[in-house]
């Protein structure tokens, strides 16, 4: 009897992508989790993946950018300016405009391998992309000296903080680095651009009284 009342647990979305990602048909897919069909398009659907994409192995970039653990807009812009191998899927014959994008996981890691640097892969939920690549565990334990703020933009409240700690506490470049989670070249070319866009942040950022540390 089908499991169809029961709530879907986290690793019930894990184990249902990674069979999308077999390539394995909606049925099959059914019986391996003891739930209805219509539960499990249900659940597809929830996911933003269609039944019709799902047994061809692809995977919308909304889910991609899920289990990659980056924003979607990434994942767009690395698609229409980097090559990500994404395309469209017209269901019933439509040719709508609006008609999401999809990936074969197969594609997008060998496009992956030689882009390895666009992630931070200690996001990548393990699992998720069938089949996963050789290199990928490599990958995540090089990730882990990367700062966790790489590539992430400067607010305002940061850039008081730098400015505080580089000019009027003294501090050197690779110790607030490590006190803000940022790769010492970050600091460096923060401060320079700072210099140059924006002179009147350090007018106005006071010298004491914000910033403790």
């Amino acid at each position: 009897m089908s499991n169809h009342l029961k709530l879907w647990t986290q690793e019930e979305d894990i184990e249902l992508i990674f069979l999308m990602g077999s390539r394995m048909s909606i049925n099959k897919i059914s019986e391996k989790m003891n739930r209805s069909r219509q539960s499990i398009i249900r659940r597809i659907d929830r996911l933003n993946c269609r039944d019709r994409h799902v047994e061809t192995g692809s995977v919308s970039l909304s889910m991609l950018s899920k289990c990659l653990g980056v924003s979607f807009k990434k994942i767009l812009r690395l698609t229409r300016k980097h090559g990500l191998p994404a395309k469209k899927y017209y269901l019933n014959d439509s040719r709508s405009k609006n008609q999401p994008y999809y990936v074969i996981p197969q594609t997008f890691w060998k496009w992956a391998s030689n882009h390895q640097k666009e992630f931070d892969w200690r996001k990548y939920k393990k699992g998720t992309l069938i089949p996963e690549p050789s290199w990928l565990d490599e990958a995540i334990e090089k990730s882990k000296d990367i700062p966790l703020r790489t590539k992430q933009y400067w607010t305002d409240e940061e850039d008081v903080k730098l400015i505080q700690m580089y000019y009027y506490r003294g501090m050197k470049q690779k110790e607030i680095a490590k006190q803000m989670n940022r790769s010492p070249n970050s600091i460096e070319k923060r401060i320079a651009r700072i210099r140059r866009h924006y002179p009147d942040k350090l007018i106005n950022t006071p010298p004491v009284g914000v910033f403790t540390g």
